[in-house]
């Protein structure tokens, strides 16, 4: 999550259902057991293996109509069979009725995939004038541009956007390949089966999220903030946080590496932004609260757990060399992967690796209130 946003928003309504349908939409769909709606539709597909679709742009449309994970939610989180046929069916129902209204338009649409298990829509190759068409409908809740491929160093990626906003993302998203190869280099191997971005046309939400393989953002991001939420794929949905005040091993590390990216590609470098915010007061919010020691729930988002805590890594980068320090990052992504750590964990870990006692140093720069002045 980026710097000093608010935690819950109407992002994820529309958002995380679109990552999970960019990552479903990979896959191929197995034969329906018997019954009026096919298997495939529990598991995110309908129909047979992906077909021929029309020459035009892959599209995800998204239905306001609910999706079984939402049927069940609201059944209290249990259902039979015969309810879970029957809320497939309503759903694929609702896309059908919108197939066929944009029919009556002249609009023809086959879709490529349907979704109906975690959100409720279809993908499709469109024309761009249906964009629009479908955008005023009242049975959708939005309409996504889709781009697939592979990094270089090979890990697919997926990009959806809000096409209001496709143009304003695309020289930023066009850099998430690369970003994604170059934390592979930094951390270890990316731990997940895919990469990519979902960007949403949503100004008023205020925050960007780092859901896993597919970061969601309000607007089109700047290039510090992709990184920042790409870097979470690293630290925070993998090696993530065991109790919600060790905050500190998600976004100091995830700010950190963004100043890493920045560096790597001859912008700002890490010590430029470390210069830069150790600059300010003593009393500034850049020191207070400290990272590790941010205080209640209000607090536990404030800046200082993201620029100090940034800074925290910089400073002990600077302190060990980064003979020491990178490879000492990779051994505790690679000792921690897809486990839960704390920020004692961390500093034990980093004082035996480098073969020194660091309590002093991680005193200063995580637990003692103000600005650390020695070190």
């Amino acid at each position: 999550m980026p710097l000093r946003r608010p935690a819950v928003g109407a992002l994820l309504v529309v958002g995380a259902i679109v990552a999970g349908a960019v990552l479903a939409s990979g896959g191929s769909a197995s034969k329906p057991r018997t019954g009026s709606v096919p298997t495939e539709s529990w598991q995110g597909l309908v129909g047979s293996p992906r077909g021929d679709v029309a020459l035009g742009q892959r599209m995800i449309v998204v239905m306001r109509a609910p999706s079984l994970a939402l049927q069940v939610q609201r059944a209290g989180g249990t259902a039979t069979e015969e309810q879970e046929r029957h809320w497939t069916a309503q759903a694929l129902s609702a896309q059908q009725d919108v197939l066929l209204k944009l029919d009556t338009k002249g609009i023809f649409i086959k879709p490529e995939l349907r979704f109906t298990r975690t959100l409720n829509g279809f993908s499709a190759a469109l024309d761009p004038s249906a964009v629009p068409v479908l955008e005023r409908m009242p049975q959708v809740a939005g309409v996504f541009r889709v781009r697939t491929g592979t990094t270089p160093g090979g890990i697919p990626y997926y990009i959806a956007t809000d096409p209001k906003v496709t143009a304003a993302s695309r020289a930023v998203l066009d850099k998430v390949p690369a970003m994604t190869d170059y934390f592979v280099g930094l951390f270890g191997p990316y731990p997940f089966g895919s990469t990519g971005a979902v960007v949403d046309h949503a100004p008023k939400v205020g925050y960007a999220l780092e859901t896993q393989t597919k970061p969601l953002y309000d607007s089109p991001p700047d290039e510090l903030t992709v990184s920042h939420e790409l870097a979470h794929m690293w630290f925070g949905d993998s090696v993530t946080l065991t109790r919600w005040r060790d905050i500190w091993v998600n976004e100091g590390f995830a700010e950190f590496s963004a100043w890493m990216w920045s560096e790597h590609t001859g912008q700002k470098t890490a010590q430029a932004y470390f210069n830069r915010y150790y600059a300010k007061k003593a009393d500034s919010w850049v020191f207070n609260p400290p990272p590790a020691n941010p205080g209640g729930p209000a607090d536990m988002f404030d800046g200082s757990v993201y620029e100090r805590g940034a800074m925290t890594l910089q400073a002990l980068r600077v302190k060990l060399g980064d003979g020491t320090f990178f490879p000492m990052l990779r051994a505790w992504y690679a000792a921690h992967t897809y486990g839960n750590v704390t920020v004692p964990e961390f500093t034990a870990f980093a004082s035996s690796y480098a073969g020194r006692d660091l309590s002093a140093f991680f005193q200063t720069w995580l637990y003692d209130e103000g600005k650390p002045t020695t070190w």
